[in-house]
């Protein structure tokens, strides 16, 4: 259930003033230094609106994004030492299974050079445990790991926005593959 937002006075100001700027800026033509000064003046109010609007949603939500934010914390503490048992038990059951499957394969290819007829083989261990309280299975998924970056295809690789974005604001303007080039953008203070 989704509660009412109270709304200040300073909001609903805000609020009210948006909906006449929206429509305003929608039929706004700038043909003239005078029309674009009269928008940079819209775009200074839009701009203080916006900060005002997010400083009032700060001040309503930082106190509650703080307690859960610790609450978060605390239950994170609290699993820890659930997280390493859980980890530590999974090893060692996945050890045991693929101890006991490679035993067994082992005694099956001496069985079999023997000639053990296939229904009399030793079996394979069972995947799946069964408990009152629960069940584990043992299971195979697909996953990798790097051997080598340079041999892998361009298809599977990703830029780093961040680390290219630094290295422009320090100055550098060739990286190969990439056109660097200033852009303008319009500042509203």
């Amino acid at each position: 259930m989704v509660k009412e937002v109270r709304e200040t006075k300073a909001i609903v100001l805000v609020r009210d003033k948006a909906k006449q700027v929206v429509a305003h800026a929608l039929g706004m033509t700038i043909a003239s230094q005078g029309d674009a000064e009269f928008a940079t003046e819209t775009l200074s109010f839009i701009s203080a609106s916006k900060k005002n609007l997010e400083d009032q949603r700060t001040f309503l939500v930082g106190p509650l994004n703080a307690h859960v934010k610790d609450i978060n914390a605390k239950f994170k503490e609290w699993a820890a030492p659930l997280v390493e048992a859980d980890v530590v038990l999974r090893k060692k059951v996945l050890a045991y299974h693929q101890e006991v499957a490679r035993l067994a394969e082992a005694e099956r290819e001496v069985e079999v050079v023997l000639g053990v007829p296939e229904k009399d083989l030793v079996p394979l261990p069972a995947k799946l445990v069964n408990t009152p309280t629960g069940s584990t299975t043992v299971r195979k998924t697909w996953t990798y790991e790097v051997e080598d970056y340079a041999l892998i295809p361009k298809a599977y690789l990703m830029i780093d926005d961040q680390v290219i974005n630094l290295a422009i604001k320090d100055g550098t303007r060739k990286i190969k593959g990439l056109k660097i080039y200033q852009k303008e953008s319009l500042a509203v203070r």
